[in-house]
């Protein structure tokens, strides 16, 4: 197993402390002050020397939530080989096993701003803590689901509200602590979660099938408890309170007295080149979030559809549920390693381009496997909706780049539950055409034309400027 070799910054900044690096140590006097004395990790540097080269903390995050994604992916990547197994054992219909998906996705698009609020508040270390423990303990609880209702209480509500704050409090962290390099460190985060995903489908298929799918869930909440839970104790929330900016950059001195500082100051960014920060209403209030919003829609409609129905669409074609969930692990693999390639262009190219084109990409993959007959077939649309999935880190920093660092898990997470319209109808409009027509092609011909429409959304979209805050703010004041 993977794991870190310090579990928290105390034990980082204790060799930092002893290790002198030859390299520049950033002076005292440069460093932001306000910090409490009651944490020895607030007094120190956040890096770690490795001969003549410093470990920037903010990676030290990466790879922990990281590592927390790639478990995370434990709940979607396993859901369509659930509920076949349900299917079989209880004779419970598509439709009505898919519209938990449905109904777990309204719940997290309910709970995810409220949940955004509490990580920009109280930061999120003991947010995602929260989630971890809830999500290990709701994995214990699936070898008791008898009765659809059952199902529904734990795939429905626990596991989609327990895994939220995980994916919110670890996106926020990132993105907090990185700007130049934002979308390169997010998608280092997705990329473990797809690639999560390319290990968990196959071996969960394998475990349901020798073991049963009560052993594999309780193999999945113990391990989840035991390595997750030291992972969180890494997270801190930004960079500043330690003497730092995002990328590791050295603090400096600014004309204001209080970067950063949103509302009757406008906004103004708290380093040059930084987005304004917006709050979340001045945000709605924008041309840009409405897109981005309306975008998401499609394209979690899509994500939600195949993750869901991929497997059950193969099998019902003739595929061995293996070659099924093996196929799912292949476009998670394919868009595991297009990722960290994909942040690399999001930071130096027009994120609206590059997503106009891969989200097409993506729509064309779902069209590909709603036609699917041909093993050849589904290695293409797993190449297409995969290569294509992998821009999915690039939207969470152009939310950042909008919108500004303060305020963005509760705005990411208000764009999210606007998507989670998509998300939540997607599953279950899919399983109820199944049931109605015993097939799945008209489907998900019509869920590649609204992902087509998602690439337009975002190909259109315009970053808020300024002035639009500023105009904003001159209203309140009015």
């Amino acid at each position: 197993m993977l794991s870190l070799p310090f579990t928290n910054p105390e034990q980082v900044l204790a060799v930092a402390d002893i290790m002198k690096a030859t390299s520049y140590v950033q002076p005292a006097h440069d460093r932001i002050t306000s910090m409490s004395p009651s944490d020895p990790a607030k007094s120190i540097p956040l890096s770690v020397p490795i001969g003549r080269s410093r470990i920037f903390y903010g990676w030290w995050i990466v790879a922990s939530v990281s590592l927390l994604w790639l478990y995370g992916a434990a709940y979607p990547f396993t859901f369509g080989i659930f509920i076949n197994a349900f299917s079989k054992e209880y004779g419970w219909g598509m439709g009505a096993l898919s519209a938990a998906f449905s109904v777990g996705a309204i719940g997290g698009g309910v709970l995810g701003p409220l949940v955004g609020y509490l990580v920009d508040r109280f930061g999120p270390r003991l947010v995602m803590m929260a989630g971890v423990v809830l999500t290990g303990v709701a994995f214990l609880l699936v070898r008791s689901i008898s009765s659809l209702g059952l199902f529904y209480l734990i795939f429905g509500f626990l596991l989609p509200a327990a895994t939220g704050p995980v994916f919110i409090g670890g996106s926020a962290a990132v993105a907090n602590w990185f700007h130049r390099r934002r979308a390169f460190a997010l998608s280092i985060l997705t990329t473990a979660w797809v690639a999560g995903g390319a290990v968990i489908a196959p071996s969960s298929a394998w475990l349901v099938n020798h073991l049963g799918w009560q052993q594999t869930a309780t193999i999945f909440g113990l391990a989840y408890l035991v390595t997750a839970l030291p992972l969180c104790l890494v997270i801190r929330h930004k960079p500043e309170p330690y003497g730092y900016l995002p990328d590791g950059a050295p603090a400096v001195h600014e004309s204001t007295s209080n970067p950063g500082q949103v509302g009757h100051e406008a906004g103004v960014a708290s380093q040059a080149g930084q987005a304004a920060d917006f709050t979340l209403a001045q945000a709605v209030k924008t041309r840009a979030f409405w897109m981005l919003a309306l975008a998401g829609i499609g394209l979690s409609m899509t994500n939600s559809s195949v993750t869901a129905h991929q497997v059950p669409l193969l099998t019902h074609r003739g595929f061995t549920p293996q070659t099924a969930a093996n196929a799912l692990g292949l476009m998670a693999l394919f868009s595991a390693v297009g990722r960290p390639f994909m942040g690399y262009l999001g930071d130096r190219y027009d994120k609206r381009l590059l997503l106009g084109a891969f989200v097409a990409m993506m729509a064309a993959g779902t069209l590909v496997l709603g036609i699917a007959q041909g093993i050849g077939s589904v290695y293409l649309y797993a190449l297409l909706f995969g290569v294509g999935f992998a821009i999915f880190p690039v939207t969470m920093a152009m939310v950042a780049d909008y919108f500004g660092r303060r305020f963005f898990a509760t705005i990411q997470q208000t764009i999210q539950a606007v998507g989670t319209v998509g998300f939540a109808s997607g599953p279950f409009l899919v399983g109820r055409f199944f049931d109605s027509t015993n097939e799945y092609r008209g489907a998900f011909i019509a869920i590649s034309v609204a992902c087509l429409g998602a690439a337009l959304l975002y190909l259109l979209s315009r970053k808020p400027g300024r002035r639009e805050l500023q105009e904003e703010v001159s209203e309140q004041r009015s």
